[in-house]
């Protein structure tokens, strides 16, 4: 992270976020269930207008995970899909 001269970075690998801390980015690439169950914790722990990055999770689970990130107010930014995976980048409101 040193070479693109970006600091303050902190990297947790986790089922749950076990911080305190407020961050400008999310990225969660884990199975959905997980990532449904933790959009609480990711509304507490993002900045306002901070980005929840989804990755390794199948197409078929899109909807009801863009349903739970809405009720937690959260906007779609990007989708990107291969075969019959996706990435989603969320706004948190």
């Amino acid at each position: 992270m040193k070479r693109n001269n970006a600091g303050a970075i902190d990297l947790f690998l986790a089922d749950h976020i076990a911080t305190d801390k407020v961050f400008d980015i999310i990225l969660a690439n884990i199975t959905r269930n997980i990532i449904l169950d933790n959009f609480p914790a990711f509304g507490i722990h993002l900045n306002s207008r901070g980005l929840l990055l989804l990755s390794g999770l199948l197409a078929k689970d899109e909807e009801i995970v863009l349903q739970v990130a809405s009720f937690h107010q959260f906007n779609i930014c990007k989708k990107l899909k291969k075969d019959n995976w996706i990435f989603l980048m969320l706004e948190k409101n």
